[in-house]
Parts: C-alpha cells; structure tokens; sequence
C-alpha cells in the first residue's frame, strides 16, 4: 500500500467541539471523526449528500441515533419517539435519504421519514422484538427484511407498515446477517448463529438448506457480502474468520491467509473494484484483500481503537470509507484511488480440453470481466503454444462489463498439450496471478499397429515411437496389458487392441531416460489381422 508523505493534524471531535479545521487529508490512514466512546453498530451515508451521516450507538450512556450534516464536524442525536435507543441495525431508504429505519433490542423496528427528526414504531406482524438487521431492496425500497435474534427472517412489502414471517425452510432463527443479490433481488442470504447461512430463491418465502464447508456451519455469521459482477462470489465473516463460496452459497471454504483476528464482525467489497474487500475484526482492526480473499493485508495506520462493528463506503465517493468501533467512535480514510489502474478478472482460470481426436477442433471459451472504474484496454493475448488460436486478442472492456475470447485447440501431432496466455493491458504485461489463462490438451495416438493373426486374451506388444521431440514425448513406448477384443467392422473382420500405457521418456539430450505413467498419450490401436511383418516389432505370447 502506497501512502503519500502527508501528515495529518486535528483537533479530539465531541458533541461540544463544533468547529474543527482539519489539515489535509492523507491517503490510506484513519483519523478519528467523533463520537468519542460510542459502539457503533451501523453506520449509513446518504446516497445524496455525503455530508450527512448516521450513526447508530447501542451501548453506553445516551445510546441511540446519531447525525451529521456537516461530514462529521459536529453530531447531534436524533432520538426523538424512540422507546428504545439499543439500535443494532440502521438502514437508509435507497432514493429518499429523509427514509430511516432503525432496529433495536426491546423495541422492534423504528422508522423515520424526516431525517431522524422524529420516530415512530412500525412493528405490526413482527412477533419478535430484538431486531438485529435491516436490509432494504436496492431495486424497490417498500421490500425491507428483518432478521430477528429468536424470530428468523420477516418482510414488509409496504416500507415497514405490516410484517410477514418468512421462515419456512429456515430451521435457525436467529438471524445474524441478511444480504441481497444485487443482480436478482429475489435470491436472500441470511446467515445465523450457528447454522450456517440459508439461501431462498423465491423473495424468502422458502429457504434452502444451508451450504457445506469445513468447519462452516457451526459458526455465526456476523455479516454477508456478494460480489456485484460476480454474484456466485459470496464472502461471509464469522465468529472463526472469513469464508468464501464461488458457487452461490452450495460449498463454503476457509479464506483467512494473512488475517492475525479472526472474529470478523463485518466484511464489505470495495464499490469500486470487486476483487477488493475489507474486514472489521473485533480485536485486530481493518484487513485488506486485492485478490478475492485469497491473501489478506492489515490497513490499521491511524486507527487507535481497533474493534471494528462495521464498515461502510461512501455511496457517493467510494474513496471515503467510514468504520464503525467498540467504544471509540467514528474513524474515516481516504483509500487510493484504484482508477489509474486495471482490474479485472479471468474466469474461469484454466481451460482443459481433455483428449482430442486427430483433426478434431475443439474450441472454449474465458470472459475478460472489468471490475476497475474506467476502461479496460487489452492490447494483446499471447499464447505459448501454438495449439492454442486466440480468436480475438484486443479489445476494450467498459466498466462493470465482460468480454468472451474463445480459444481452439487443433493440434497437428499426438502428445500432451500444455500452455498458457499471457494477458496485455495498455502494453504492460499482466503478472501471473489473476489474470493468466492455463491451457491443457491431449490428441489421441491412432495407430494401426498390424501384427497378424492373434488369438484372443492377453498379450504384450512393444514398438517404436518417433515422436516430436521437440515436445513432451518419447522415443519409445511400451505398451502392457493389452486386451484383444473381437469387433467385427462392415466388410472387414478385425480386433481392437485396447491398453493401459507405460511411457518412457527421454529428455532433449537423450539422456536421463524417465518413466511416466500419468500421461495417457494413447489410449487404444486398431489391431488388424492381416500380417505386416515390417510393422511388427515384437509379439511376446
């Protein structure tokens, strides 16, 4: 992480410092924004104006609603007609930032349709007080679920006024996270204390089974992220660490190389390029991953409480991040900007043709997928092995979009096949990481190997191989356990010689001979009974 040589000074923000001058803002540190000893469940920036923020506090004297309109100089609370100040979740209309909800431990769901200034109780249908999350449908925000600690899942499809159970399938009711699909509203995530994460198809009106994974499905999950390009992509932070699934919620896996915390209550995917993440942990602060969870970085330069309860971008500047502590209020950072450069993903990853009969073409397919915030220029595709055509090898990616290159495989002698492409962007070479494409292929040997007549069962046969030695191959190959099979061909009697093969290989020099047994180079002969002594070697009975 580069950081600009920058030093930040400012003056300790309370509810009565109103007015502080803040020096510039550096690149890639946290400097505290207010709030000073507030735990802070859930943290909400107005779509329309980033100025105005909301904090929701729920432990502590004066618990409760919290608002800025002035980017964090001064706070006031908005609390007005709430029963009950324990907020867990807060959550903001999508196009009327006026449109708040919050949910609390002993009072339901709250909503507000004056920017917090005054609330009233919406709680008609919901049997269960202690609402721990709101969620609101990007796409139409009258659909709003809740998850419940002892009530499972409840929906309103009229912004809050009346509410539905929806839990059938759902053998956990205690809700811990809910999120859902950007690209198909009606497919819900909610994951629970100790169940595992339950998925619905069907706007929850019924749950599916939770995925599998090791050490997965006893865990609680604390929050829920999907990929907005890649919505097979889900991440879920959980009392034990991260976990990922790239099959839509059907199989989990550990994800937590680099993480030193490992009780994560919130991750978040960057806004601004899908295959960075963040994750609040209890104890170790921030952590930061470029590459889809793989491998994780801290980002903790500034920050002096590192309890994290909850993370949140900027809907309008997604530079700005804004992170949410227990006991030490508010902290922001101003993240490098990611636009200078590309991101983008390949998938999938490797490419395996299998086994390719002599003159057969065979063509698949990758998708070049931009997940960066301006134009991505491919300038070319080189491939390593000649076997391997590119049908196309530039082109430009717009933001959010995927292009499909279609490879062919149409090799001209037997043998295994390998390679790999390496991707140009706007003339520099793409590290081999993400974004480098693995090849593999074999061509079947056919040979008519004409030995004369044999009687059926088992026999050995040895012959030589001129083979390209320029590539993966021998000059000579054994070939045991050959089964003859009477087949009878229109016109012609013969036998199939079919046959496990032993390779031995040689290297370039002709030394160092090898023997290789993993590579299935030819996997059956045509065994005609007419005799052709110059073509048989050796016939061992």
């Amino acid at each position: 992480m580069i950081k600009l040589p920058a030093k930040l000074i400012f003056v300790p923000l309370s509810l009565l410092a109103p007015h502080v001058v803040y020096a510039q803002e550096p690149l890639d540190e946290w400097f505290n924004l207010g709030l000073a000893g507030r735990s802070l469940s859930s943290v909400a920036v107005s779509a329309r104006n980033s100025e105005v923020i909301y904090a929701g506090d729920y432990g502590g004297v004066d618990q409760g609603v919290y608002k800025t309109t002035n980017g964090g100089q001064t706070w006031v609370a908005v609390n007005s007609g709430l029963t009950n100040t324990t907020i867990h979740a807060l959550a903001l209309d999508p196009v009327d930032d006026q449109i708040v909800f919050v949910g609390t431990t002993k009072g339901g769901v709250f909503k507000s349709i004056d920017g917090g200034e005054n609330w009233r109780p919406i709680n008609k249908g919901l049997l269960q007080d202690y609402v721990g999350v709101v969620t609101i449908d990007p796409a139409n925000g009258q659909i709003i679920y809740v998850g419940t600690n002892g009530g499972g899942v409840y929906k309103s499809t009229d912004g809050g006024e009346s509410w539905q159970p929806m839990n059938s399938g759902l053998t956990n009711p205690l809700i811990y996270a809910i999120a859902i699909d950007p690209t198909a509203s009606q497919t819900i995530y909610a994951g629970t204390n100790g169940g595992g994460v339950f998925k619905s198809t069907d706007g929850a009106e019924n749950w599916n089974a939770p995925g599998t994974g090791s050490g997965f499905y006893n865990k609680r999950i604390h929050s829920l992220a999907i990929d907005p390009l890649r919505s097979h992509f889900i991440y879920a932070g959980a009392s034990e660490g991260v976990f990922k699934s790239v099959d839509r919620g059907l199989s989990w896996t550990p994800a937590n190389s680099g993480l030193t915390s490992e009780n994560i209550y919130v991750i978040q995917v960057d806004k601004r390029a899908s295959q960075i993440l963040y994750v609040g942990t209890t104890s170790g602060g921030v952590f930061q991953s470029m590459d889809s969870a793989q491998s994780w970085l801290p980002m903790n330069d500034g920050l002096t409480n590192t309890g994290i309860r909850t993370l949140t971008q900027d809907p309008q500047n997604s530079n700005i991040m804004y992170a949410g502590t227990f006991g030490g209020g508010l902290f922001k950072i101003n993240l490098s900007d990611p636009g200078d450069e590309s991101h983008f993903m390949v998938e999938p990853q490797s490419l395996s043709f299998g086994e390719t009969q002599q003159g057969e073409f065979v063509s698949l397919s990758f998708a070049v997928t931009n997940t960066g915030i301006s134009m991505l220029s491919i300038t070319d595709i080189n491939s390593s092995n000649s076997a391997f055509l590119v049908s196309d090898t530039v082109f430009t990616v717009a933001p959010f979009t995927s292009h499909t290159v279609s490879v062919s495989f149409q090799p001209q002698r037997s043998g295994p096949f390998d390679g790999e492409l390496t991707i140009f962007v706007d003339d520099n070479t793409v590290e081999h990481n993400q974004e480098v494409v693995l090849f593999n292929g074999a061509q079947l040997s056919v040979y008519k190997l004409l030995l004369g007549r044999v009687d059926s069962g088992t026999h050995t046969v040895e012959f030589l191989f001129n083979g390209d030695k320029s590539s993966p191959g021998a000059d000579m190959i054994h070939l045991e356990r050959c089964a003859i099979i009477p087949t009878t061909l229109v016109g012609e009697e013969y036998d199939i010689l079919r046959f496990t093969p032993v390779l031995y290989g040689r290297d370039l020099a002709g030394s160092n001979e090898s023997n290789h047994t993993d590579t299935p180079l030819l996997l059956y002969h045509e065994v005609f009974k007419e005799a052709d002594s110059s073509k048989l070697i050796k016939n061992i009975p």
